[in-house]
């Protein structure tokens, strides 16, 4: 396992396999997803935490997201005015225009910026247009959408957070799990690509050797550092066990 993944390597493998570059963008996400979850168990395994008080600790932040959630639908259905007060501004600021996309799970129309805005003197500055870009386009944009989907926002971001908590508390599971231990972090890296792989590609996996998605693990497995010896084989099984 790697400490960060190497954006441009991502962008390479994308580009190779035929991806746009926004569907390059959202393998970059996916992977970056699957190397932070093994980190993150490798790290817990070398704390001090025992692997029952792990469990326990990571079952409570489950349960307490799920209260978070339960509070926000009946706050939202009674006042959603409310919640766009409270969090709306900070929503736009702290959330990236794909961070927005991801909360709201869906592609956003971004309008195109002027030509006068691109032209001016402060984008043709020694900083360049992001800042001026940023503050008078984006950042009102975002400002937007968090004013009228604050709701909306809040759900997906408790969405995203329980998911990463289920597939780290899942992966948690396979290591602890007693008998052979196999290759749950290689299993991790194949299921979590099956999952993304029709809305990256738009169309199903397929465990053929020399096809889309087993070349698509072997350029991931490879960029983490992980050991693809098997894969065909853990790919056929995975792929049929989801299919069931």
């Amino acid at each position: 396992m790697v400490d960060a993944i190497h954006i441009d390597t991502i962008h390479e493998i994308g580009e190779r396999l035929g991806l746009s570059r926004d569907k390059r963008h959202d393998l970059l996400m996916v992977v970056t997803h699957i190397n932070e979850t093994i980190q993150a168990r490798r790290d817990a395994q070398a704390s001090l935490l025992s692997s029952d008080e792990l469990r326990k600790t990571l079952s409570n932040m489950s349960g307490a997201l799920q209260r978070l959630e339960r509070d926000l639908a009946l706050l939202a259905g009674r006042d959603g005015g409310l919640l766009s007060g409270i969090f709306a501004t900070m929503l736009a600021r702290q959330l990236s225009n794909r961070g927005l996309e991801a909360s709201l799970d869906r592609n956003i129309p971004w309008p195109a910026p002027s030509f006068r805005l691109l032209e001016s003197r402060e984008a043709e500055s020694h900083d360049g247009p992001y800042e001026v870009l940023e503050r008078e386009h984006y950042g009102p944009v975002r400002a937007t959408y968090a004013r009228h989907h604050t709701p909306d926002l809040l759900e997906g971001l408790f969405r995203q957070l329980q998911e990463r908590l289920d597939a780290y508390r899942d992966l948690s599971r396979k290591h602890n799990r007693g008998g052979s231990k196999g290759r749950p972090d290689r299993n991790f890296t194949v299921e979590t690509l099956a999952r993304a792989f029709p809305t990256l590609f738009d169309q199903r996996p397929t465990g053929s050797p020399e096809g889309l998605f087993c070349t698509l693990c072997h350029h991931v497995l490879d960029e983490l550092g992980e050991d693809a010896d098997g894969l065909e084989t853990a790919v056929q099984r995975i792929l049929k066990k989801n299919s069931t």
